[in-house]
């Protein structure tokens, strides 16, 4: 793999939880790509985010906390090739220590004229608790989800700043409204948990804890364009007192259509620690009160 980014994390990118917030990892490792596109092989396009169009699924994993004005080195290569789609790999480094703070496997629908140099997946990039497979609550409209123990969490529109010029949203806001969303998710089990104890008294939120996300998988369906609005739906997937999974569809709202289906792996995090906890029992059952219907893959 080569160095194709070197940037650093600056404050307006760190988010709640005072680190790099998940939609500027993907806009890194995003650029990554498309400064290697033409060292790499991938064909010549007038604009490098008309790749865009030809990204069908991205596996991201969140190896450390990046803060406040870490530097960041992006490297990239090609792990993989058929006649008709490429699957790059893209890994964001310490630019110090070399230590990996996240990758990202891009698979993208391409025809490629000649045979590429690949290299091997390192196994901090294999998936570790999400499957390959898409879930199987894409094939849902958005009123079978809600009815499928889905519940709305984003809504909105894909505006001209958020968009490229060819008018098709920018592949971080995806993340990045997904992102944005996530309050309402947790402040849905906090309202079911706030009453509190055993004895009825009311349960303190915890102080400092944020959540952290470890992996995701997003399957591309159909680009938001510029103006299109949307909404998002979440779902508790599984849950253990250390990691929670979670399911995340986003419809466009014109015509009920999926645009994009994502599975996560969080944790809770201490903020003053800046480690994972495990989630007492008590959350823990408010978790799987909420759980999503179970479809055959």
């Amino acid at each position: 793999m080569e160095l194709y980014f070197r940037g650093s994390v600056n404050r307006w990118e760190c988010d709640e939880n005072d680190h790099l917030n998940v939609r500027f990892f993907v806009e890194k490792h995003w650029q990554s790509v498309c400064a290697a596109a033409p060292v790499i092989g991938l064909p010549a396009v007038s604009n490098p985010d008309d790749y865009i169009g030809a990204l069908k699924t991205q596996h991201i994993r969140f190896l450390a906390e990046a803060r406040l004005a870490t530097p960041i080195s992006g490297y990239v290569g090609v792990v993989g090739f058929t006649e008709n789609r490429v699957d790059v790999l893209s890994e964001l480094r310490h630019s110090h220590s070399q230590v990996p703070l996240s990758t990202c496997l891009h698979s993208l629908q391409l025809t490629l004229e000649n045979p590429l140099d690949t290299s091997e997946i390192p196994a901090h990039a294999q998936p570790r608790g999400i499957s390959a497979a898409d879930l199987p609550h894409a094939a849902l409209s958005l009123t079978a989800a809600l009815d499928n123990g889905f519940f709305t969490v984003g809504k909105g529109m894909a505006t001209s700043e958020e968009c490229t010029a060819a008018e098709q949203l920018r592949v971080h806001h995806y993340m990045g409204r997904v992102s944005d969303a996530m309050p309402h998710l947790w402040g849905r089990f906090d309202a079911a948990d706030e009453t509190g104890g055993d004895d009825g008294a009311p349960v303190a939120a915890p102080v400092e804890e944020g959540g952290a996300v470890l992996e995701y998988r997003m399957h591309y369906h159909r680009p938001l364009n510029c103006g299109d609005t949307f909404e998002i739906v979440s779902g508790v997937r599984d849950v253990s007192p250390k990691v929670q999974q979670f399911a995340h569809l986003m419809y466009h709202t014109a015509d009920g259509r999926i645009a994009v289906s994502a599975q996560a792996a969080a944790v809770r995090m201490d903020l003053r620690l800046r480690r994972a906890v495990a989630l007492p029992e008590r959350r823990l059952a408010v978790l799987r009160q909420q759980l999503i219907s179970r479809l055959s893959d």
